[in-house]
């Protein structure tokens, strides 16, 4: 007995290690990175909730609303705005009639937005805008980045044909006109991390294939603190973000040039970097906005040049998520398993099922405390959703196997089978059937424990015992009770077939 035992809690045991053996490497797969970020991310950021956002960043937005009000006062843009008439040259004024998207806004609008930022201070202004394609305009705005001597500009990087032996696809540049970069602050690129079918929430630091180029977030911040030293070393760095999409106060280009807006930009800008681009999920066609793991929302398409707001505020604010690496989270999700499949294992039914819960919760409140107060990211989706449902399925199983086994051992055999391997319906209807009972009793039992010491009357008896339930159920029958030295058996038409009697 002692060496059953043991070997039982061993075999109990290894089963646990493997079941979270299990779970880490689902965690390590590309399959559990994402879900992840899906569903373990997108909880962290729920639980938290949206939290009070820096004023060191603006977002002008090029949106739908700005050109309809545009085009609706091109013939009088005067009685709208004073300021964007006098500032825009007689062509560009000609143009706005047949402007019907943002893209179609002339380098002349640009040029009189960024006249109107220099002129409130902004610190630091940068175009999420790729101004490569010549157009009529183009020296006045050249002029007016001169002029502003604070404009940092766009460069796109893209991937083009497929991705090659190494996994990783070849990269293009794609720069501004010279006209442009010459007068410029700066040139940076913003590469965003998103993987198909899963959420954004990082960004590319720096590409090795073009070393001289800056980070936008960080080339912005360089110019904004005043501080030359380079940050950025290859690798993605996660987003802090801060709430839903216009969580970063964002102003149209219609705030900016209307009297009757009721969001007016403020007057002052001295202690604000600005940042320009795209703020429309609506614009058809737009490969600039991504969805994000916020929920409760309304939507989390967000766009780019929000995003990279985002990180400029992060590292403004020294605000950075940390994961513990590969190797300290694996390790983790094994241990949180291990614990998880144990309490199952171990602990019968009810006891079981709370120790998993216990457990659940305990680390459900661990993980999101240590996010919302020190922006540590630790696992969740895996352990808590994955491991959940394995351990409590682990301990449904268990329970059932013991079940199983007791039902076995109580119940004659026919009997149990029916209750273990039968249909829902058959185990349950009710029915009559016609049955032979049979009572042995054995004739001189009582002299026979007279004439025998104990030890030797109970041998007797139960190879007694063995010989007649194994004839018994080698016929059909089915061991009702043990009375002593009687025995009940009953041969049914459902199981010992018509010649039950016989």
């Amino acid at each position: 007995m002692p060496g059953t035992f043991t070997r039982i809690v061993i075999y109990r045991i290894l089963g646990c290690i493997g079941l979270a053996f299990l779970l880490t490497l689902v965690y390590l797969t590309p399959f559990g990175q994402r879900f992840e970020r899906n569903f373990g991310l997108s909880t962290l950021y729920y639980l938290r909730g949206p939290v009070e956002v820096p004023e060191e960043a603006i977002v002008i937005g090029l949106d739908r609303t700005s050109v309809e009000w545009i085009e609706f006062h091109s013939v009088d843009l005067a009685s709208a705005s004073e300021t964007l008439y006098g500032c825009l040259t007689p062509h560009a004024r000609n143009r706005l009639p047949d402007i019907r998207d943002v893209v179609d806004l002339p380098r002349g609008l640009h040029g009189c937005l960024l006249r109107e930022l220099s002129r409130r201070d902004a610190r630091v202004i940068t175009f999420d805008i790729l101004f490569r394609r010549p157009q009529p305009e183009d020296e006045v705005f050249a002029r007016e980045i001169a002029d502003s001597g604070r404009v940092v500009l766009f460069e796109r990087i893209r991937t083009i044909g497929e991705a090659g032996p190494g996994g990783e696809a070849a990269l293009q540049r794609f720069s501004p006109r010279d006209l442009f970069t010459i007068v410029a602050l700066d040139t940076a690129a913003f590469l965003l991390n998103a993987p198909l079918i899963s959420y954004v929430e990082s960004y590319v630091r720096r590409l090795p294939e073009f070393p001289d180029l800056g980070v936008m977030p960080e080339v912005v911040w360089q110019h904004y603190t005043g501080n030359a030293a380079p940050l950025a070393a290859p690798g993605n760095q996660p987003i802090w973000l801060y709430g839903p999409p216009k969580s970063i106060k964002t102003y149209t280009l219609r705030d900016v040039f209307d009297r009757d807006t009721k969001n007016p930009l403020p007057q002052s800008l001295a202690s604000v970097a600005v940042f320009i681009g795209l703020s429309d999920p609506a614009h058809p066609g737009t490969m600039d906005h991504y969805k994000i793991p916020i929920l409760g929302a309304e939507t989390n398409d967000i766009g780019g040049v929000e995003l990279a707001a985002t990180a400029f505020l992060n590292l403004v604010h020294g605000e950075e998520i940390w994961r513990p690496g590969l190797v300290g989270e694996a390790a983790l999700v094994f241990l949180i398993g291990l614990a998880a499949a144990l309490s199952a294992r171990v602990l019968p039914g009810r006891r079981g099922l709370i120790a998993i819960a216990g457990l659940t919760v305990a680390y459900g409140g661990l993980a999101w405390a240590a996010f919302a107060s020190q922006q540590v990211w630790l696992p969740f989706g895996v352990p808590i959703y994955l491991g959940l449902i394995a351990t409590v399925l682990l301990g449904l199983a268990t329970r059932y196997a013991f079940a199983k086994q007791l039902v076995a051992r109580l119940t004659p055999q026919p009997v149990a089978s029916i209750l273990l391997e039968g249909m829902e319906a058959e185990r349950r209807a009710a029915r009559t059937e016609q049955a032979t009972v049979m009572f042995t009793d054995l004739v001189g039992s009582t002299n026979l424990g007279d004439q025998l010491t104990n030890v030797e009357y109970t041998e007797v008896m139960n190879r007694y015992y063995d010989t007649a339930t194994t004839t018994i159920e080698a016929h059909n029958g089915m061991v009702i009770e043990y009375m002593g030295d009687d025995i009940l058996a009953v041969f049914s038409e459902s199981v010992a077939d018509p010649s039950h009697a016989t």
